[in-house]
């Protein structure tokens, strides 16, 4: 859907938008799917408008105005490599965080996030963070609405080269793991920021080990160990459920005019 169509009144809701930010590799894609499709699996969005948006073609971006939710996909680029269109999504995250639009940014989009605002992100000294790890929640998570009603620590997969190091001034930390103090955060009022990826199926991480151990990305005994260690997980999912549920009662308190979700069909 493009910004015209949504202008001209073609678009009867307002729709979460996912921002596609790179691709998964091919092979990974020909069983999987991309990004996108694991996101828009991961939100139950069968009842609601969901447009896919690419920063890296800066004018298919939409006002953030006309939108229910933004979801910032994972890439493997990285923010290191500063080029134009990282420069212009982040004006574009902090239009949306000052409009207080939802926003949830998921691996890379979690660190062009805190980056946006005014945060640091670095390369990880240690070397990737690949597989299955255990995410503990801080005590700040207990009344937050995304991380409100999940479990005290839980599994999630962690695929990542870079990191924040340094946290924008209003952001709370929400969750740690033993190699990253910086899994979740919230920015301001609706703005989130997970390391990890809860839109990752415990297979597709198998086969992300599997693709990086063939370019020597991942040694052999690491790679065993590492997928020794994966499991399922299902907590760390609901995030993506628990976003969608908040974008919804963001929009009703808001007294927003126009159908966050379609009718459904009899």
């Amino acid at each position: 859907m493009s910004q015209a169509e949504m202008d001209n009144g073609h678009s009867m809701t307002c729709p979460i938008a996912i921002v596609k930010t790179g691709e998964t590799f091919p092979e990974i894609n020909r069983r999987f799917g991309d990004f996108e499709r694991w996101i828009r699996d991961g939100l139950g969005t069968k009842d609601v408008d969901v447009i896919v948006v690419d920063p890296r073609n800066e004018a298919a971006m939409p006002d953030p105005a006309v939108l229910a939710g933004i979801v910032v996909s994972g890439s493997h680029a990285m923010l290191s490599d500063d080029t134009g269109w990282m420069r212009s999504l982040a004006v574009w995250l902090r239009q949306a965080v000052s409009r207080r639009i939802p926003l949830l940014g998921i691996c890379f989009g979690h660190q062009i996030l805190a980056q946006a605002m005014a945060g640091s992100v670095e390369d990880r000294v240690c070397g990737a963070e690949l597989g299955t790890v255990e995410v503990s929640l801080t005590s700040a998570a207990i009344d937050d609405p995304l991380f409100g009603n999940l479990t005290p620590t839980f599994p999630a997969q962690v695929v990542h080269w870079q990191s924040v190091v340094e946290l924008p001034e209003r952001a709370i930390v929400l969750a740690h793991s033993p190699l990253e103090p910086y899994q979740a955060i919230r920015v301001g009022d609706c703005a989130w920021g997970v390391q990890f990826h809860p839109e990752m199926s415990e297979a597709v991480m198998h086969s992300y080990i599997d693709v990086l151990a063939e370019s020597v990305a991942v040694n052999e005994a690491v790679g065993r160990t590492v997928r020794q260690a994966l499991k399922d997980t299902p907590v760390a999912r609901r995030i993506l459920l628990n976003f969608l549920d908040y974008a919804e009662r963001d929009r009703a308190a808001n007294g927003q005019d126009r159908p966050f979700r379609r009718l459904r069909r009899t």
